[in-house]
């Protein structure tokens, strides 16, 4: 069997961060291509796009909410991606992973972010906190307005039911994933063209 991914990054890259999602005890998400790259320099985004995890909640709102037309339901179970993998002090100052088992994925972020106390590290870094049992452990800003309305809710219902997050974690990125797609009437996606022009 072979695959057939277009001359573009972003069929790779999403159907790599799928793949791995499965691969580490998530949902299957079903991928499709459809999503491709531009030549035309007019609408490229500009750099420094992705959501700053050192800013607080009026940034959440205005990345998921307001440029990318998530609901509050799902800007928070895509939060809980951050149950694996760790910042690297290298890449973006933050350093630390968000949950013990950083390789497997699970509705870990949201136990941690309700079970654990959370304080500021004290440390040459950005802004971060880390758990005073164990100081192992760290959220980022970002992280924290999870525990804000009206955003706990969902942070408490995902800590308590796995198989909800997994489902509302799939569909929210299958509605990332689709920004930007051609639609059956041929005119790109006018949300992605709203944010690139952000």
């Amino acid at each position: 069997m072979s695959l057939h991914i277009p001359n573009t990054l972003h069929p790779a890259s999403s159907l790599g961060g799928c793949v791995a999602v499965e691969h580490m005890g998530g949902p299957h998400i079903p991928w499709e291509s459809g999503r491709y790259d531009t030549k035309d320099k007019d609408s490229i985004p500009s750099r420094n796009r992705l959501p700053d995890g050192s800013l607080g909640k009026n940034h959440v709102i205005d990345v998921f909410l307001d440029r990318l037309g998530m609901s509050v339901q799902e800007t928070v179970a895509l939060m809980g991606a951050h149950a694996v993998g760790e910042c690297h002090k290298s890449h973006q100052g933050f350093d630390g992973p968000w949950t013990p088992n950083q390789t497997e994925f699970t509705n870990n972020f949201y136990k941690m972010l309700l079970e654990r106390t959370w304080k500021e590290k004290k440390w040459d870094g950005p802004r971060q906190f880390e758990d005073e049992e164990t100081h192992e452990l760290m959220m980022l800003p970002t992280d924290m307005v999870m525990l804000q309305e009206p955003f706990l809710q969902y942070t408490k219902l995902y800590a308590e039911d796995q198989d909800r997050f997994f489902e509302d974690f799939k569909n929210a990125m299958l509605k990332l994933l689709s920004l930007g797609k051609d639609r059956k009437d041929g005119e790109p996606n006018k949300l992605l063209a709203q944010y690139c022009k952000k």
